[in-house]
């Protein structure tokens, strides 16, 4: 093989290595830009951490009077007045068959939008912040 084909072979074949490493490279940042995030409220009940979809969240209330239901299920806690919208509050600590405690400085009552048609709200010890998870890191636990 002459100088000449030897130089010509070396050039190809770096050429062929600078593509493959461009194809790595791009193939690496189509990955990363797969990676699609989620926000998330999180809130503490018996100092455990929870979140619950941010676009779900309407607004976040100090603890207010609730005025029961007789008959209720024993995690309602009763209604309140929301902008004139009755809203329906669930204790999350009896929700969860946890013990009761008193009510603080701290404690929250989220306001949760279902669905078009029903709102709820959830009496949490605390609200924390808003927090962006990867979808694929998410571990979802349904009661």
């Amino acid at each position: 093989m002459s100088l000449e084909a030897a130089a010509e072979q070396l050039k190809m074949m770096e050429k062929i290595s600078a593509n493959k490493k461009k194809q790595e490279e791009n193939a690496r940042r189509a990955k990363e830009e797969e990676v699609v995030y989620h926000q998330w409220a999180t809130f503490r009940v018996n100092q455990e951490l929870y979140g619950i979809d941010v676009m779900q969240v309407k607004e976040v209330l100090r603890y207010v009077e609730i005025t029961p239901v007789p008959g209720a299920d024993y995690s309602v806690l009763g209604i309140i007045n929301v902008r004139g919208n009755v809203v329906t509050v669930i204790d999350t600590r009896r929700l969860f068959h946890m013990s009761d405690v008193p009510y603080d400085d701290e404690t929250r009552i989220i306001i949760v939008e279902l669905n078009d048609k029903e709102v709820i709200g959830l009496v949490v010890d605390s609200v924390d912040e808003v927090i962006n998870l990867p979808t694929n890191a998410l571990i979802v636990h349904l009661a």
